[in-house]
């Protein structure tokens, strides 16, 4: 599933002004058991967070950790964990079993909506 997300960043520990213009764009892949892989791309500031990792050679960054759960209405969480950051949790909910909304309850102020 990609995703896309544009907002502003929070008063998080990034070392750029809160409401400075952030975009992101990222995929995650649902197991079906729990578990998932995700890669993501943000640029704040039309800078790429973070700068020239050697790890991300073309801007994205893998996931080190992610797990989800769902719930058979249709709504749940997932959390995804980077090397460079600390855990994402986000809450979505799954529209006509194609689309999916979600919503970051921890760092940014960014939503995100995506299909399969």
């Amino acid at each position: 599933m990609a995703l896309f997300g544009e907002g502003h960043a929070g008063d998080d520990n990034l070392s750029v002004p809160s409401g400075t213009p952030l975009f992101a764009v990222a995929t995650v892949t649902f197991d079906g058991r729990g578990g998932c892989e995700s890669r993501d791309r943000i640029v704040i500031g039309n800078q790429d967070i973070p700068e020239e990792d050697p790890n991300a050679p073309d801007g994205f960054r893998e996931a080190t950790d992610c797990i989800y759960a769902v719930e058979p209405d249709g709504t749940g969480s997932f959390t995804v964990t980077f090397p460079d950051a600390g855990p994402t949790v986000a809450i979505f909910v799954i529209r006509n079993r194609r689309e999916l909304s979600i919503s970051p309850i921890t760092s940014s102020s960014t939503s995100m909506a995506g299909e399969r």
